[in-house]
């Protein structure tokens, strides 16, 4: 998916809510700088999407899916035919069965179709606002964009600082801002400043999706154009040594749910999932989500209890870290470790938790568990100390990264998969009672033949 600014206005998300806007500013679109005026309308929320030619050849193969990532490929095939209002109608339809499928990254073309294509500025507003409200940072930024210029919308300039926070925080950290942010802020009073980011702070409920009604449906059917594309040539399989990856994943839901790293599973021309004796193929992604680093397969032929997931994280709770090391250590049971919760966001993005158990290559996409059993957390990184240590500084120790629970929890939500629950009686538990209680729910999974130019499996940065 290509990524903009605010001329190029997308970064990346938070899973954040939404609060109604509170009354509009007395200020309007009038009072901004022209220059920020202008890259505010010259921004890809209010142009008419368009794709390279080349993007037509991807397409080839994907018709008849219906996850995410390939409807929003065959949008993209139908963008970069000759401009036409036809060819935007069947990408309009393809877009919105791509945010419908949780592709939430997909709304800011769907949203830019409906004010170009046709002239519906509320429409556009409402489909930014659902996928902002769901933690889509490029809808996000449209929404602030629309609120300075009053485009579907009241102009509403200290809703629009909020949002414009919630996507720094999202990206670089509380308290970070953006050049475009900062030149925002520049054009606005304190008084809309401060309360903007006020009411960046306040607890909120996600907006509903818009109704869509759609011109025309996507193709059932090949068109003539996709049709006679050949997929692209597989490329030559890398050397036997480097033709698989390892991580971790754990069982969220019925059916063979298993939640991973997306950066485990990227690219992977096969995925193969070990659960115990069990060798299982056939594994497919489902969902994912690359800025927070989640993914989703579903596993035919897995049935295990899934894991129960925490909405809420303490800091400093004891937790466990289990998972497959990888890097040929050959193991049919998962392996351990304590530490505790010693940070939330440490200067990364706030849906980042930071914890101290020992973590090894393999386990990305591992859970965290707290005494209880319930997943707390998805392993996804550790402290690279190879700087520190080429500076002669003593490097840190067990400084180690994890999707917080919160944050897996309203994923699966905004899947609609519900969260598996603890019993309310389940007393505290020591390490070897919790492996003992959830080892059956955590599986090894095996990417094979990543293809060339995708982001390589860092198993644990």
């Amino acid at each position: 998916m290509p990524r903009f600014g605010l001329a190029a206005i997308a970064l990346a998300p938070l899973v954040l809510t939404a609060v109604p806007p509170a009354s509009a500013s007395a200020s309007g679109p009038e009072t901004l700088p022209p220059s920020l005026r202008s890259a505010l309308e010259q921004s890809p929320c209010f142009q008419r999407p368009v794709r390279p030619a080349a993007l037509r050849a991807e397409a080839a193969g994907l018709l008849g899916r219906s996850d995410g990532p390939s409807l929003y490929r065959l949008a993209e095939a139908h963008m970069a035919l000759p401009n036409s209002v036809d060819r935007m109608h069947v990408a309009e339809a393809y877009l919105a069965r791509a945010v419908s499928a949780g592709m939430l990254g997909a709304a800011l073309e769907l949203g830019a179709i409906r004010a170009t294509v046709h002239g519906d500025a509320a429409g556009a507003f409402a489909t930014w606002l659902h996928a902002a409200s769901r933690g889509d940072p490029r809808s996000m930024a449209c929404v602030a964009a629309a609120l300075l210029l009053g485009q579907g919308t009241a102009v509403d300039r200290a809703e629009a600082m909020r949002w414009l926070t919630l996507r720094d925080e999202a990206t670089r950290g509380r308290g970070v801002l953006a050049p475009v942010t900062a030149e925002v802020a520049r054009a606005l009073s304190p008084r809309e400043v401060d309360e903007g980011r006020l009411r960046a702070r306040q607890p909120a409920l996600p907006v509903a999706a818009p109704e869509i009604v759609l011109a025309r449906e996507a193709p059932r059917a090949a068109p003539p154009w996709l049709s006679g594309i050949a997929a692209p040539p597989r490329p030559p399989a890398p050397p036997p040594d480097a033709q698989t990856s390892r991580a971790t994943g754990f069982v969220v839901g019925p059916g063979g749910l298993v939640m991973t790293a997306e950066h485990g599973v990227s690219g992977c021309a096969e995925i193969e999932v070990v659960a115990g004796l069990a060798r299982l193929g056939g594994a497919h992604l489902i969902a994912r989500n690359e800025d927070l680093d989640l993914a989703l397969l579903a596993v035919p032929g897995l049935e295990r209890r899934p894991l129960p997931v925490a909405a809420q994280l303490r800091l400093g709770e004891e937790v466990v870290a289990i998972g497959y090391p990888g890097r040929g250590v050959a193991s049919d049971r998962p392996t351990a470790t304590l530490g505790n919760v010693s940070a939330e966001g440490s200067g990364r993005a706030a849906h980042v938790v930071q914890y101290t158990a020992p973590t090894q290559p393999g386990k990305s996409g591992g859970p965290l568990l707290d005494r209880r059993g319930q997943v707390v957390g998805m392993v996804f990184a550790v402290r690279d100390t190879r700087r520190e240590q080429l500076a002669g500084l003593l490097p840190s120790q067990n400084v180690n990264f994890a999707v917080a629970g919160p944050t897996l929890h309203r994923f699966l939500l905004d899947h609609s998969i519900p969260p598996a629950q603890a019993p309310a009686a389940t007393a505290p538990m020591d390490a070897a009672q919790i492996v003992d209680q959830v080892e059956r729910s955590v599986v090894e999974i095996i990417c094979h033949a990543p293809r060339v130019g995708a982001t390589p499996a860092r198993a644990t940065r």
